[in-house]
């Protein structure tokens, strides 16, 4: 995704499948969030998101950027 300049982006559903999981199994959560790079994920996608909005469909943008949003917010919540 670092260097993607389509559209279409797997991430956002990746952190949804994840936090899905963390709610069934929270200790496995608990193990894989503590390895991950919350800041360097985040600039990824919003990096991303800059090169690509125009390419995306206006009528998804804004509901794309509050889901990353809001997926953002509960997987800071479930590292701290």
């Amino acid at each position: 995704m670092r260097t993607a300049d389509r559209a279409a982006q797997p991430l956002l559903v990746h952190l949804d499948v994840f936090l899905y999981l963390a709610k069934k199994y929270p200790d496995m959560a608990e193990l894989r969030v503590a390895s991950l790079n919350i800041p360097d994920i985040k600039t990824t996608f919003y990096d991303w998101y800059e090169r690509c909005h125009e390419k995306i469909p206006k009528q998804f943008r804004d509901g794309i950027k509050i889901s990353a949003d809001d997926l953002f917010k509960d997987l800071e919540r479930l590292a701290a």
